[in-house]
């Protein structure tokens, strides 16, 4: 079911497949910032070519569960083509402090890039 939005609870879940879909709603992941901005890509925290969708899914609700620490995530949405997560906050100053710990950090033996994105 490659494009079907998948929701969950009071946060948007996109899953886009290999292809990458963009629209204005989203920020485009190849159009980053050196800016602190709300948004921010995770790279490098799984392999998008061999994931399988439930695992992909656990990933992105615990990513959402350690961002939401810092405030409101209102999208979390896998880009399998970079290989990450696209984090879209509510507040900036909270992105900014989720991203400190976010980015460098390692998972499943892989170290997360964090990067930030124009709005």
């Amino acid at each position: 079911m490659e494009g079907e939005p998948l929701l969950d609870d009071d946060f948007e879940v996109i899953k886009f497949g290999s292809k990458p879909r963009f629209d204005s709603k989203r920020p485009d992941p190849r159009n980053t910032s050196s800016q602190p901005t709300r948004n921010f890509m995770l790279s490098n925290m799984f392999d998008g070519f061999s994931i399988e969708p439930d695992e992909l899914q656990e990933i992105v609700k615990d990513v959402v569960s350690e961002c939401e620490r810092f405030g409101h995530v209102t999208s979390a949405v896998p880009m399998l083509s970079a290989d990450g997560i696209l984090i879209i906050f509510e507040d900036a100053a909270c992105a900014q402090n989720a991203f400190r710990i976010m980015n460098n950090r390692w998972f499943d033996k892989r170290q997360i890039q964090a990067s930030y994105l124009a709005e």
